[in-house]
C-alpha cells in the first residue's frame, strides 16, 4: 500500500501509532507519534487506520521546518523523497528520470506500478508532464522537484499502462545557491515500448531508491546549456558573430545523432561517403577515410552524450579496413561494447555499437 503525509496508521507489530509525517522511500515512511518523536518505519509494519477509529489516534500534524542561513522557512517538499547515494547499487549520470516502481516487489510484471519523476541533479526543479492523447498532448500535472530528489505523478494500473507510452515533459533547472551560471529550459519527448514493462530483468535496484524500478532517462543535465554565465562574461572578448557561429557549431555536434534516431534511444548511421558529402571524386583515399571515421567518432560522442543505448554503424564490407579502424576506435571507450550487427538486415557489413550509462 502507498501512504502519503498526514495519512494515520497503526504499529503491525507493536502498541500504538501516529502520522505519516514524511516519506523516505518507497518503502519507508517516517512517522509521528504523540510524543513528537519521528520514527523510521517500513511501510509493510503499517496498518491504515479506518477514519471511523481515528479518535483513538493523538492528532498529530505533520509540518516541517528547516533553517537556511537563519532564516526559517516551512519545507515545501516534505511530500516528495530524497535520492539515496549507495554507488554499491550503481550509479546515474545527473540528469531527469523517470521512475517506474512496482507495488508489488516479488511479482515486477504484474499489478500497478507508482510513476515518479527523479530529479538527479544539485537544481530544483519546474516541470510540466504531458501524455499524448492521439493528436493532442493532455496535461497531466506541473510542480516543483527538490534537488536529489523524487516525487509521485501517478499510481498507474496495468491496463492503463499504454496511455504512459509517449507524451513531453518540460522542466526549466533553479539554481538552489550561488552558482556562477543560468540553465536555458529543456523538454523532451517520450516513447517507451509497452514490452518494457513485460521483462522482469528491466526492473532493477537502483543507488537512488530502495525498490526495483524500470528507469527511463529523459533528460540528461548537460542539454541544459548555460545562458548567462558570469565566466562567460568575463572572459567574452570574441566577435558576437564569431560566438554565435561557434555555439551553433558546437550544438550541431552535440544533436549529430538526432538526425539517426530510430526509436527510443536507438540509432542507425550510414558511414558510406555517398551519404555524407556532395562529391567525393576529389577526395583521396586516405581522406575518404580519414572523414568517415571523424564522422563515426562525432556520432558516437554524440550518442553517448545524449544517453543513446544502441546505435548501428553501417560501413560496407570492402576491404574490410574501415571496419577494423572503428573496432580500434571503440577499445578507447570503455562504456561500450560491441558486435556485428543483424546478418539479416545487414550482412557483412554493418557493427552494433551498445553503450552503458551506469
Amino acid at each position: 500500500m502507498r501512504y502519503k503525509v498526514g495519512d494515520k496508521v497503526r504499529f503491525l507489530n507493536e502498541e500504538g501509532g501516529g502520522v505519516v509525517s514524511k516519506i523516505l522511500s518507497p518503502g519507508m515512511v517516517n512517522v509521528l507519534i504523540d510524543d513528537g518523536f519521528e520514527i523510521p518505519t517500513l511501510i509493510q509494519d503499517l496498518i491504515p487506520v479506518d477514519f471511523g477509529m481515528e479518535g483513538e489516534l493523538p492528532a498529530a500534524t505533520a509540518t516541517v521546518s528547516s533553517s537556511t542561513d537563519g532564516v526559517v522557512k516551512k519545507d515545501a517538499f516534505s511530500s516528495q523523497i530524497r535520492l539515496e547515494n549507495n554507488t554499491a547499487k550503481g550509479s546515474f549520470q545527473p540528469g531527469i528520470y523517470f521512475a517506474f516502481v512496482p507495488l508489488d516487489q516479488r511479482f515486477v510484471t504484474l499489478g500497478s506500478l507508482d510513476l515518479y519523476l527523479v530529479n538527479n541533479t544539485s537544481f530544483d526543479l519546474l516541470y510540466s508532464f504531458y501524455l499524448r492523447a492521439e493528436e493532442a498532448y493532455s496535461p497531466q500535472s506541473a510542480g516543483q522537484v527538490e534537488a536529489h530528489s523524487m516525487c509521485l505523478l501517478n499510481t498507474v494500473e496495468r491496463e492503463e499502462l499504454n496511455r504512459y507510452l509517449q507524451g513531453v515533459v518540460q522542466g526549466i533547472f533553479v539554481n538552489t545557491g550561488e552558482q556562477k551560471s543560468v540553465l536555458s529550459p529543456v523538454n523532451t519527448d517520450f516513447s517507451l515500448k509497452a514490452s518494457y514493462f513485460s521483462k522482469e530483468g528491466n526492473f532493477k535496484p537502483s543507488g537512488l531508491i530502495d525498490s526495483r524500478a524500470l528507469f527511463i532517462s529523459l533528460l540528461p543535465l548537460n542539454v541544459a546549456k548555460p545562458i548567462f554565465s558570469i565566466l562567460q562574461k568575463e572572459q567574452e572578448k570574441l566577435d558576437v558573430n564569431e560566438v554565435i557561429e561557434t555555439r551553433s557549431k558546437i550544438e550541431q555536434a552535440t544533436q549529430l545523432i538526432h538526425k539517426y534516431k530510430t526509436g527510443p534511444r536507438e540509432a542507425v548511421v550510414d558511414l558510406h561517403l555517398s551519404e555524407l558529402v556532395e562529391d567525393e571524386s576529389k577526395m583521396k583515399d586516405f581522406e575518404k577515410l580519414d572523414y568517415q571515421l571523424r564522422y563515426f567518432k562525432d556520432c558516437l560522442d554524440s550518442a553517448i552524450e545524449n544517453y543513446y543505448t544502441k546505435v548501428t554503424f553501417i560501413h560496407g564490407v570492402g576491404q574490410g579496413i574501415l571496419k577494423a579502424k572503428i573496432q580500434e576506435l571503440l577499445k578507447d571507450y570503455p562504456k561500450v561494447a560491441y558486435r556485428d550487427a543483424s546478418m539479416k538486415e545487414y550482412g557483412y557489413g554493418a557493427t552494433l555499437v551498445l553503450i552503458r550509462h551506469n
